[in-house]
């Protein structure tokens, strides 16, 4: 998953020059999907700042709150001269449902009408990608359909050093952890990492 994130979105926003130079730059759009707690959202804050880094303008799209024709709109604005834009819209499955042919339709013409020479980078998420219309997701109109699903045993050991640096013994088995967290998506790992400190804290305070 961190291969496929890194080629289709971050290497849009840090490698602009050599993308353009072998002509493969310009318009880009990409899905993310996968279960509630799987880093979705924090990745869109990480690729937020990254683009704040290179100078790439970003414009987020809410559900509920934002028209994604004219978050587009704006996008498209934003984008000429050769400047660069990265439009993110979560949760795209509550736009473009497999119930809704008609807004769905004219949000893939959005998508499809961004003329040669904008540079813009679109990055969607979905909890429900069988939620969305299969022409949404067709060969040749997404750039990247990225699944992100439950840690790896990699991912459960880097994350425990992580959210409990300086407190772990030496001798941590880290195959035993990640057999008791295995499916769970990383929102619950962190969650059960971070309350397995409580009864430490608990015992400290209670013997001082």
């Amino acid at each position: 998953a961190w291969a496929q994130v890194n080629m289709n979105v971050l290497s849009w926003l840090n490698d602009w020059p050599l993308l353009e130079k072998h002509g493969i730059a310009g318009k880009r759009v990409v899905v993310l999907e996968g279960p509630y707690g799987t880093g979705k959202t924090g990745f869109l804050l990480a690729a937020a700042k990254a683009a704040e880094h290179q100078g790439v303008t970003t414009i987020m799209c809410k559900p509920g709150e934002d028209d994604p024709f004219s978050v587009l709109q704006t996008a498209y604005l934003y984008s000429g001269k050769g400047k660069r834009v990265m439009v993110v819209i979560e949760d795209i499955d509550t736009y473009a449902s497999v119930n809704d042919g008609d807004y769905t339709s004219r949000l893939l013409e959005a998508f499809d009408g961004f003329e040669k020479g904008r540079n813009i980078l679109v990055v969607m998420t979905t909890n429900f990608i069988d939620r969305l219309q299969k022409g949404m997701t067709r060969s040749g109109r997404l750039d990247g359909l990225i699944h992100i699903g439950p840690m790896d045993r990699q991912g459960v050991e880097r994350l425990c050093r992580m959210v409990l640096a300086g407190s772990l013994a030496e001798d941590v088995d880290f195959d035993a952890v990640f057999t008791a967290t295995k499916g769970f998506t990383p929102a619950f790992v962190r969650e059960a990492f971070d309350r397995s400190m409580h009864p430490a804290q608990s015992d400290v305070q209670t013997r001082t």
